[in-house]
């Protein structure tokens, strides 16, 4: 299969494929940063337009692991899934302009993450609590 992968990544195949398999399976965290890194480094555009494809995909992760129902899954996918977003980011928007913001929006969309989470445990002991 990674010969395969290889040889169509970076291409509307390869992208189709990727498509695929993260509407199947969206809670793979792993799928979804393979996805964004072969947009990122096999890509046929400008650096610039790869890299904001590759911040798209990390983005559209984000949100499907939000979507998940199972909340030990979801915060487990989740953490790592932000690590591996600041992992890119450090390593391959540097150069970018807007580098220092997009730092800042990672961390901001983990905070509100655990900040939801937080008020979404709270609210549940809440209902266990008057019953």
């Amino acid at each position: 299969m990674k010969e395969k992968y290889e040889e169509i990544s970076g291409t509307s195949q390869g992208k189709s494929l990727f498509e695929s398999l993260v509407q199947t399976y969206p809670s793979r965290v792993n799928i979804w940063k393979k996805y964004a890194l072969t947009e990122y480094k096999h890509g046929h555009e400008k650096h610039d337009v790869r890299l904001m494809n590759a911040r798209t995909i990390f983005e559209k992760a984000v949100q499907s692991c939000n979507n998940l129902t199972d909340s030990n899954s979801k915060i487990k996918n989740i953490k790592w899934l932000f690590k591996e977003y600041l992992a890119f980011e450090k390593a391959f928007g540097y150069r970018s302009l807007d580098h220092s913001e997009w730092i800042q929006r990672i961390k901001d969309l983990a905070k509100q993450f655990v900040l939801t989470q937080q008020s979404t445990q709270k609210s549940g002991k809440k209902t266990v609590d008057q019953l």
